[in-house]
């Protein structure tokens, strides 16, 4: 992993290969290197993970639900910012972020899926031109 010391590092924890490189579009232009993950265990292992300034996470990946997920960050001290992404219920979401701001976990947002570019950028504070 080779990273530009202007870069902010990423992480996306998805396991739809589609929506990974649709977010990696998105976030193209602001100067975003994005290592993705299609397991939370990856993302567990990865030796970056104390590295990641956001780590943008799925709330359902089938080997570990977003919640045990969130339990293991916060037992790694990890500092990241989360943004929670989820095609579920909007209610589930909302639980998720309550759950993960209440553990003291820097949450910067929730997202339904799908989103747009614009919601993308503006909740993780970033100016960009469009993909397209």
């Amino acid at each position: 992993m080779s990273v530009d010391s202007a870069q902010t590092l990423m992480a996306i924890v998805d396991d739809d290969p589609t929506m990974i490189k649709l977010v990696g579009l998105m976030l193209s232009n602001a100067n975003i290197h994005l290592e993705s993950f299609t397991s939370g265990a990856a993302l567990l292992k990865s030796s970056a993970l104390k590295k990641f300034n956001t780590i943008i996470l799925d709330l359902s990946i089938p080997d570990m639900e977003g919640f045990y997920i969130m339990d293991k960050l916060l037992i790694k001290n990890i500092t990241a910012n989360i943004l929670l992404i989820s095609g579920h219920d909007h209610a589930i979401l909302m639980a998720a972020k309550a759950y993960c701001g209440g553990m003291g976990l820097n949450l910067c947002g929730a997202l339904e899926k799908p989103f747009t570019q614009q919601n993308l950028l503006s909740i993780l504070g970033l100016q960009t031109g469009s993909v397209g």
